[in-house]
């Protein structure tokens, strides 16, 4: 009799260690990779999954009228869809986790699982199937747990195995650099940093110059083996950056003096990418970013497509700062994504594909991140290294200068 009460909860049980391993895919594309139209198709296809385990479960224990197997279904169909939904809602909306790291996700996880646990609780399941029944449950959640943090990337794992077995294949712990061509894109302007001058109708070798005292916000850089290399050459200097345009107050309020509007190269949509290798040591970190052009006081978002600290080889932070813009103000996000390389030890390719829906992410050429917004103004491009700024930690006096941020070229490509 137990046999055949445990053989006729397995349809469940295995239906479990499918259902919430979807449930919290969807949720990862949802809220941590933001690919909000995949909602409500992951909604309805795990609900109508767990109906139909219902009604295998029900038919083996012998159920075979009509009216119990429609409301025992609905009835199981409701209380997994609020298992389902109401953790990840509350989660969202109360805790304000929002598109953050994949990790947290860890937390809905883990109450879907005690919902699900419980629900088996209320049908009796303690008493129907005994030791060897709860045993099967349990092992179909110990392998929703593998599965959705596998699924989740929790702790890096997914990320982890995919780097480990992709940088096996190429070799190496640099990621070689991409053919200049590119399918299905026009190549628009490119910098290879081959020397031995800098591209000035491309680059203007300054920081924001308008916002500090003349003279102290020109960049240091040197070219070296085919790449520019911008450099902290001592303590007196806190950032060398290049940027594709400048003009007074292009971002933020501080002002020290007027200077001339110079925009060199400002495009609006595209595929942006460089390859780099970037600088280890608490206090500091380098980043490829771009500001909206500021014709209007709203234009001025902000993309972050990384920022890696000096103190951190595991994470790439990116962001979208809506700033003033009225249309990104619900979007401002930011977070990191693990990676088993080192940045600071090779060269790896880091890109934006902009589009007037979408702004995707990617990380040696892997997507890593979606907004399902965007900017609709020119943007200038930035290339920088910093120092001393305290959310990037104390400063690691054992590092010596120069400090470097070797960036192997810039790339930017318009739709075919």
């Amino acid at each position: 009799m137990k046999k055949q009460c445990l053989q006729s909860k397995l349809p469940a049980a295995l239906g479990l260690a499918i259902a919430l391993p979807a449930a919290m895919a969807w949720y990862y594309s949802t809220y941590v990779n933001w690919q909000p139209k995949a909602y409500p198709f992951a909604v309805i296809a795990v609900i109508l999954g767990n109906m139909l385990l219902t009604l295998l479960t029900l038919w083996a224990r012998g159920e075979r009228k009509a009216v119990p197997l429609v409301w025992k279904t609905a009835l199981s169909a409701l209380v997994f869809a609020a298992a389902l939904i109401v953790p990840s809602v509350l989660i969202n909306n109360v805790m304000q986790l929002g598109a953050r790291p994949a990790a947290n996700a860890a937390v809905p996880l883990c109450a879907m699982q005690l919902l699900a646990l419980f629900i088996l609780l209320l049908r009796g399941w303690r008493k129907e199937l005994g030791r060897a029944g709860i045993a099967v449950t349990a092992a179909g959640l110990a392998l929703c747990t593998a599965a959705a943090a596998l699924v989740l990337d929790a702790g890096g794992a997914q990320t982890a195995l995919r780097h480990a077995l992709y940088y096996r294949r190429i070799g190496g712990i640099s990621m070689p650099p991409n053919p200049l061509e590119k399918e299905g894109w026009v190549l628009d302007r490119h910098d290879e940093f081959d020397g031995p001058a800098l591209d000035e109708a491309l680059w203007v070798p300054r920081y924001f110059e308008s916002r500090r005292p003349p003279g102290t916000t020109d960049a240091h850089y040197i070219f070296r083996d085919g790449c520019i290399v911008l450099q902290i050459p001592d303590a007196s200097v806190r950032v060398s950056s290049l940027q594709t345009g400048a003009k007074t107050f292009l971002h933020g309020s501080t002002h020290d003096h007027d200077i001339e509007e110079n925009m060199k190269y400002t495009p609006r949509y595209g595929y942006f990418e460089i390859r780099a290798r970037t600088q280890r040591g608490s206090g500091i970190h380098c980043a490829f970013w771009g500001i909206g052009t500021r014709e209007t006081d709203t234009q001025n978002a902000e993309i972050d497509v990384f920022e890696i600290l000096g103190r951190d080889n595991s994470q790439v932070m990116w962001s979208m700062h809506g700033q003033d813009d009225p249309r990104l103000q619900h979007n401002y996000v930011n977070g990191n994504i693990r990676v088993d390389f080192n940045p600071h030890e090779g060269f790896h390719i880091y890109a934006l594909e902009w589009d007037p829906d979408f702004i995707r992410l990617y990380v040696d050429n892997r997507l890593t991140k979606t907004f399902p917004a965007s900017p609709d103004y020119p943007f200038v491009f930035l290339l920088g290294i910093y120092e001393g700024e305290n959310w990037t930690g104390e400063l690691d006096t054992g590092v010596p200068y120069p400090k470097e941020f070797v960036i192997d070229y810039f790339r930017a490509y318009k739709k075919a």
